[in-house]
């Protein structure tokens, strides 16, 4: 079980809230509940409707796009940002391939963020630009 202060730890090795304050951070890291995977479970799948994002705090998760592998993802990595966006379906499956432990953030929370942080959007449209590139190769 994480504490308040290894959550918002977690959250500055993502780049989508390194720019963020240590002030800043904590309340965010109180929005956080974590998630846990064990080696092969699944995240969530494509076609799925989301509705929050996932920073990895530990371990290793495999994105998988059509039943292909397209991204191996670690700590300080963020997923499912673009469903926690949209109320479009996942773009793609997460799988765990090691024993993963996660934070999650609603997509509410996240908005609220995003209104009340111009840093915090410009670092998730550097994420989801990023992201996009590695991924349509």
């Amino acid at each position: 079980m994480l504490d308040l202060l290894e959550k918002a730890l977690a959250l500055r090795a993502a780049p989508l809230f390194a720019s963020l304050e240590a002030d800043e951070l904590l309340p965010v890291a109180e929005m956080c509940t974590e998630v846990g995977l064990a080696e092969g479970d699944q995240l969530f799948a494509q076609g799925e409707l989301g509705d929050s994002l996932y920073v990895i705090v530990s371990g290793r998760v495999a994105i998988v796009r059509d039943g292909q592998p397209i991204a191996e993802l670690g700590a300080g990595e963020c997923v499912g940002e673009l469903a926690a966006l949209d109320l479009e379906p996942r773009s793609a499956a997460v799988v765990a391939k090691t024993t993963t432990e996660f934070i999650r953030l609603e997509r509410d929370d996240l908005f609220d963020l995003l209104g009340d942080s111009p840093e915090l959007v410009r670092s998730l449209a550097g994420v989801l630009v990023r992201r996009l590139r590695t991924t349509q190769k």
